[in-house]
């Protein structure tokens, strides 16, 4: 029989049977609020290392193949790349996002050799970097509508090269004070055409030209 604590009016604990009886209680509330908190309390479940997987696409067991990130506008597409080779005279020029919303972006290979590329609606050109009469800069040129498509028209002389062909459609025009004096100069020289170069477009918008063996 428990013995009781009368000052208290509660069991004794240092009763042997009170104090196993009482251990007892303890471990089935702990075993009851364990439970209770597995069902339903939130908790923070520890940290489990699991083996990386790769999502659904190139390199996933049984994935399907996904779609190519940062693919360029199909506005873009034109030869394609699959024709580059370095050996036969393909060089890398830069991308369609070095355009930066401009029609005209220049470029200076390693050789030191520049050239500027051209976009218009949605195809990008390629021609040497300056004009044939003054060899002046075209990265600014106009790029207006020729004969037979696409033109580029110099700054400075105005003189206008079709881009797909290269061919002078109208060389040093003297339309204003300054072309005057400057098509003077040239009205004895014989049209020059400009170097033009095929072009390709990757799909992850690099851009390359044919330099040699044009």
């Amino acid at each position: 029989m428990a013995a009781i604590d009368c000052r208290a009016g509660r069991a004794c604990c240092h009763h042997p049977d009170v104090a196993g009886s009482a251990a007892r209680e303890a471990r089935a509330l702990v075993g009851t609020a364990s439970h209770r908190w597995e069902l339903g309390a939130p908790h923070r479940s520890r940290a489990r290392a699991l083996p990386p997987v790769a999502s659904k696409g190139f390199g996933a067991p049984g994935g399907k193949k996904g779609k190519k990130q940062g693919k360029v506008p199909l506005r873009f597409k034109q030869t394609p790349a699959m024709k580059v080779d370095p050996d036969k005279g393909w060089e890398e020029m830069g991308t369609v996002d070095g355009f930066k919303g401009k029609n005209t972006q220049s470029v200076i290979l390693d050789s030191g050799v520049a050239f500027v590329l051209y976009t218009v609606d949605g195809t990008v050109y390629c021609s040497d970097a300056n004009s044939t009469a003054f060899k002046f800069p075209l990265s600014d040129a106009k790029i207006v509508k020729g004969d037979g498509g696409p033109a580029v028209e110099c700054p400075l002389d105005g003189t206008t090269y079709d881009l797909a062909t290269g061919k002078v459609l109208a060389w040093c025009p003297q339309n204003n004070p300054v072309r005057s004096l400057l098509g003077s100069l040239k009205s004895k020289s014989a049209p020059v055409d400009l170097g033009v170069y095929e072009v390709a477009v990757a799909d992850d918008g690099t851009i390359y030209a044919k330099i040699k063996g044009n």
